[in-house]
């Protein structure tokens, strides 16, 4: 495949779904693959996207203050994405210049509890007072949040582990969670919503992405997805 390949597929699923959906996540990494014109079919696939449907840039970034005030250029200012995913293990200098100053209208959505089987190798273990690594970053997000931000501050817990879900959400019962996971990759939508829904029955992106591209009609499946989230958020009510 090319990176016009890449373009024109996109582009092609952002034309079935854009009325069912709630936001778009492109993996600049598949882009990044192509060089060049892989990075310049990743702004055009962005353009194509409606105004009034926010980016969610995969980009997974974390490093120092200087170099992460480079990729928050990059990617909001270049790519003109609203939101990010970034890794926490460097700590609030890695995140600020992603959701503060400039940029305190765009969010960023922190890794916290991924749905990679190897994630139990750091995400699980324990620290001195007992807690699991993923539980002290969704309380750390949510500090973040009341202490720096404009409460853009989100995190990333993937939907194959709806235990450790159902946890963060008590531990951070505000906080904004990106969800990937349901489909393909095994996890269920109505036990991610039963798991993660916030009490006013939001507060939960739900990120399905080959069960949709690889549907035979992409619409169908995304309308069918959306009216399931739906159905499963009024259930939630009673």
């Amino acid at each position: 495949p090319t990176a016009k390949d890449a373009e024109i597929f996109c582009i092609n699923i952002i034309n079935q779904t854009n009325i069912y959906a709630a936001a778009y996540k492109p993996n600049i990494a598949f882009f990044e693959s192509f060089g060049y014109e892989g990075i310049q079919a990743l702004i055009h696939t962005i353009s194509c996207i409606p105004d009034d449907i926010p980016i969610i840039l995969d980009n997974k970034r974390g490093d120092i203050d200087t170099t992460a005030q480079a990729y928050a250029h990059s990617s909001y200012d270049v790519l003109l994405a609203d939101a990010v995913t970034l890794s926490p293990y460097m700590g609030w200098d890695s995140i600020k210049p992603f959701v503060t100053n400039k940029y305190n209208n765009k969010a960023a959505f922190i890794l916290c509890k991924t749905s990679n089987q190897s994630s139990i190798d750091v995400q699980d273990q324990r620290l001195f007072n007992g807690e699991k690594v993923y539980e002290h970053v969704a309380k750390l997000c949510s500090s973040w949040n009341k202490s720096f931000t404009n409460s853009n501050i989100g995190i990333v817990v993937g939907a194959t582990d709806t235990n450790a879900l159902q946890t963060i959400r008590k531990l951070v019962p505000d906080i904004w969670i990106l969800c990937p996971g349901v489909g393909a990759q095994g996890g269920d939508a109505e036990s991610v919503c039963l798991s993660g829904l916030r009490s006013d029955n939001s507060g939960l992106i739900i990120s399905v992405s080959r069960s949709i591209s690889s549907a035979s009609n992409m619409a169908t499946a995304a309308e069918t997805l959306r009216n399931e989230i739906n159905k499963y958020r009024i259930n939630n009510q009673s």
